[in-house]
Protein backbone atom coordinates (compact mmCIF):
# COMPACT_ATOMS: atom_id res chain seq x y z
CA UNK A 1 0.00 0.00 0.00
CA UNK A 2 1.46 3.33 -0.97
CA UNK A 3 -1.19 5.61 0.59
CA UNK A 4 -4.21 5.43 2.91
CA UNK A 5 -6.78 8.24 3.13
CA UNK A 6 -9.67 8.47 5.59
CA UNK A 7 -12.69 10.66 4.83
CA UNK A 8 -15.50 11.46 7.28
CA UNK A 9 -18.61 11.41 5.05
CA UNK A 10 -21.26 11.55 7.82
CA UNK A 11 -21.11 11.49 11.57
CA UNK A 12 -21.49 7.69 11.45
CA UNK A 13 -19.62 6.91 8.22
CA UNK A 14 -15.95 6.90 7.30
CA UNK A 15 -14.67 6.30 3.79
CA UNK A 16 -11.26 4.64 3.40
CA UNK A 17 -9.25 5.00 0.18
CA UNK A 18 -6.27 2.68 -0.36
CA UNK A 19 -3.72 3.35 -3.10
CA UNK A 20 -1.39 0.65 -4.40
CA UNK A 21 1.82 0.72 -6.40
CA UNK A 22 0.60 -2.20 -8.53
CA UNK A 23 -2.88 -3.20 -9.69
CA UNK A 24 -4.47 -5.31 -6.96
CA UNK A 25 -7.69 -7.26 -6.83
CA UNK A 26 -9.62 -8.01 -3.69
CA UNK A 27 -12.22 -10.51 -2.71
CA UNK A 28 -14.77 -8.53 -0.66
CA UNK A 29 -16.94 -10.00 2.09
CA UNK A 30 -19.12 -8.02 4.47
CA UNK A 31 -20.98 -8.54 7.69
CA UNK A 32 -23.89 -6.11 8.04
CA UNK A 33 -24.52 -6.99 11.69
CA UNK A 34 -21.22 -5.44 12.85
CA UNK A 35 -20.54 -3.08 9.92
CA UNK A 36 -17.45 -5.06 8.97
CA UNK A 37 -15.99 -5.27 5.47
CA UNK A 38 -13.15 -7.71 4.87
CA UNK A 39 -10.81 -7.20 1.93
CA UNK A 40 -8.72 -10.24 1.06
CA UNK A 41 -5.95 -9.82 -1.48
CA UNK A 42 -6.50 -12.10 -4.47
CA UNK A 43 -3.92 -14.88 -4.99
CA UNK A 44 -0.84 -13.82 -6.94
CA UNK A 45 1.28 -15.55 -9.56
CA UNK A 46 4.67 -15.17 -7.94
CA UNK A 47 6.96 -16.67 -10.59
CA UNK A 48 6.99 -17.87 -14.19
CA UNK A 49 10.27 -19.54 -15.00
CA UNK A 50 11.24 -21.09 -18.36
CA UNK A 51 14.14 -23.55 -18.56
CA UNK A 52 15.57 -25.48 -21.49
CA UNK A 53 17.07 -28.96 -21.30
CA UNK A 54 18.05 -31.05 -24.32
CA UNK A 55 14.88 -31.35 -26.38
CA UNK A 56 12.50 -29.81 -23.81
CA UNK A 57 11.21 -26.40 -22.84
CA UNK A 58 9.89 -26.44 -19.27
CA UNK A 59 7.70 -23.72 -17.79
CA UNK A 60 7.14 -23.45 -14.05
CA UNK A 61 4.37 -21.11 -12.83
CA UNK A 62 4.06 -20.64 -9.06
CA UNK A 63 1.25 -19.01 -7.09
CA UNK A 64 0.64 -18.29 -3.43
CA UNK A 65 -2.72 -20.07 -3.46
CA UNK A 66 -6.12 -19.82 -5.08
CA UNK A 67 -7.96 -21.99 -7.60
CA UNK A 68 -6.02 -24.39 -9.81
CA UNK A 69 -5.35 -23.24 -13.38
CA UNK A 70 -7.08 -24.64 -16.45
CA UNK A 71 -5.21 -25.59 -19.62
CA UNK A 72 -6.74 -25.88 -23.09
CA UNK A 73 -5.41 -26.39 -26.58
CA UNK A 74 -6.80 -24.29 -29.44
CA UNK A 75 -6.25 -25.36 -33.03
CA UNK A 76 -6.79 -22.27 -35.18
CA UNK A 77 -4.52 -20.53 -34.48
CA UNK A 78 -2.46 -23.19 -32.71
CA UNK A 79 -1.96 -22.16 -29.10
CA UNK A 80 -2.03 -23.47 -25.58
CA UNK A 81 -4.01 -21.27 -23.19
CA UNK A 82 -3.59 -21.33 -19.42
CA UNK A 83 -6.15 -19.51 -17.28
CA UNK A 84 -5.54 -18.68 -13.62
CA UNK A 85 -9.00 -17.68 -12.34
CA UNK A 86 -9.06 -15.46 -9.27
CA UNK A 87 -5.35 -14.51 -9.62
CA UNK A 88 -3.39 -11.32 -10.21
CA UNK A 89 0.09 -10.87 -11.68
CA UNK A 90 2.77 -8.20 -11.66
CA UNK A 91 3.70 -7.57 -15.33
CA UNK A 92 7.40 -7.91 -14.37
CA UNK A 93 6.72 -11.58 -13.46
CA UNK A 94 6.04 -12.48 -17.11
CA UNK A 95 9.31 -13.51 -18.78
CA UNK A 96 10.07 -13.37 -22.45
CA UNK A 97 9.93 -16.84 -23.96
CA UNK A 98 10.23 -15.67 -27.54
CA UNK A 99 12.51 -18.58 -27.98
CA UNK A 100 14.85 -20.07 -30.47
CA UNK A 101 13.36 -23.39 -29.39
CA UNK A 102 13.21 -25.28 -32.69
CA UNK A 103 9.43 -25.73 -32.67
CA UNK A 104 8.87 -21.98 -32.25
CA UNK A 105 7.03 -21.23 -28.99
CA UNK A 106 6.22 -17.71 -27.85
CA UNK A 107 4.67 -16.76 -24.51
CA UNK A 108 2.45 -13.75 -24.02
CA UNK A 109 -0.28 -12.83 -21.61
CA UNK A 110 -0.93 -11.07 -18.36
CA UNK A 111 -3.80 -9.68 -16.34
CA UNK A 112 -6.94 -10.09 -18.45
CA UNK A 113 -9.30 -8.51 -15.93
CA UNK A 114 -9.38 -7.45 -12.28
CA UNK A 115 -13.06 -8.05 -11.51
CA UNK A 116 -13.23 -10.96 -11.16
CA UNK A 117 -9.47 -11.41 -11.40
CA UNK A 118 -8.10 -13.54 -14.24
CA UNK A 119 -4.55 -14.06 -15.50
CA UNK A 120 -4.11 -15.69 -18.88
CA UNK A 121 -0.93 -17.10 -20.41
CA UNK A 122 -0.90 -17.87 -24.12
CA UNK A 123 1.73 -20.08 -25.73
CA UNK A 124 1.68 -19.46 -29.50
CA UNK A 125 2.95 -22.56 -31.30
CA UNK A 126 4.28 -22.40 -34.85
CA UNK A 127 3.99 -26.18 -35.29
CA UNK A 128 2.22 -28.96 -33.37
CA UNK A 129 4.40 -29.88 -30.38
CA UNK A 130 4.06 -32.66 -27.85
CA UNK A 131 3.36 -31.20 -24.41
CA UNK A 132 2.48 -32.34 -20.88
CA UNK A 133 1.22 -30.41 -17.88
CA UNK A 134 0.48 -31.07 -14.23
CA UNK A 135 -0.27 -29.15 -11.08
CA UNK A 136 1.69 -29.84 -7.90
CA UNK A 137 1.87 -28.57 -4.31
CA UNK A 138 -1.94 -28.47 -3.90
CA UNK A 139 -2.38 -26.47 -7.10
CA UNK A 140 0.25 -23.85 -6.23
CA UNK A 141 2.57 -24.93 -9.07
CA UNK A 142 1.85 -25.55 -12.71
CA UNK A 143 4.49 -27.36 -14.75
CA UNK A 144 4.25 -27.43 -18.55
CA UNK A 145 6.78 -29.33 -20.64
CA UNK A 146 7.04 -28.94 -24.41
CA UNK A 147 9.00 -31.75 -26.10
CA UNK A 148 10.79 -31.33 -29.41
CA UNK A 149 10.54 -34.41 -31.58
CA UNK A 150 9.39 -35.67 -34.95
CA UNK A 151 6.57 -33.80 -36.63
CA UNK A 152 3.15 -34.58 -35.19
CA UNK A 153 -0.43 -33.51 -35.89
CA UNK A 154 -2.74 -31.59 -33.59
CA UNK A 155 -4.68 -34.84 -33.02
CA UNK A 156 -1.44 -36.48 -31.88
CA UNK A 157 -0.86 -33.52 -29.53
CA UNK A 158 -4.25 -34.19 -27.92
CA UNK A 159 -3.63 -37.96 -27.81
CA UNK A 160 -0.23 -37.51 -26.11
CA UNK A 161 -1.82 -35.38 -23.40
CA UNK A 162 -4.68 -37.86 -22.95
CA UNK A 163 -2.36 -40.88 -22.79
CA UNK A 164 -0.39 -39.18 -20.00
CA UNK A 165 -3.65 -38.65 -18.12
CA UNK A 166 -4.51 -42.35 -18.55
CA UNK A 167 -1.12 -43.59 -17.33
CA UNK A 168 -1.51 -45.50 -14.05
CA UNK A 169 -5.33 -45.59 -14.18
CA UNK A 170 -7.47 -48.67 -14.51
CA UNK A 171 -10.48 -48.56 -16.81
CA UNK A 172 -13.07 -51.25 -16.14
CA UNK A 173 -15.61 -52.09 -18.82
CA UNK A 174 -18.56 -54.08 -17.58
CA UNK A 175 -19.81 -56.09 -20.52
CA UNK A 176 -23.34 -57.38 -21.00
CA UNK A 177 -25.38 -54.33 -20.04
CA UNK A 178 -27.41 -52.65 -22.70
CA UNK A 179 -30.17 -53.58 -25.05
CA UNK A 180 -32.50 -56.02 -23.26
CA UNK A 181 -30.05 -56.57 -20.33
CA UNK A 182 -30.53 -53.82 -17.72
CA UNK A 183 -27.74 -55.14 -15.48
CA UNK A 184 -28.13 -55.97 -11.81
CA UNK A 185 -30.86 -54.36 -9.68
CA UNK A 186 -30.71 -53.43 -6.01
CA UNK A 187 -33.14 -54.90 -3.51
CA UNK A 188 -34.35 -51.51 -2.30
Amino acid sequence: ISRVKLFQTKATHTKVQLSFNLPKAFLVTSNASNNEVILTLAPTITQIKPTRAKNQLKILAQTNGGPAPSVQLLEKPLRLIVDFPGHIIDPKTLPSVASNFPTGIELRGGQQRLSPPLVQLVFDLQTPTKYFWKTTRAGKELRITFVQGPKISVAEMRAAQFSKWLRGRVIAIEAGHGGDDPGSKALN
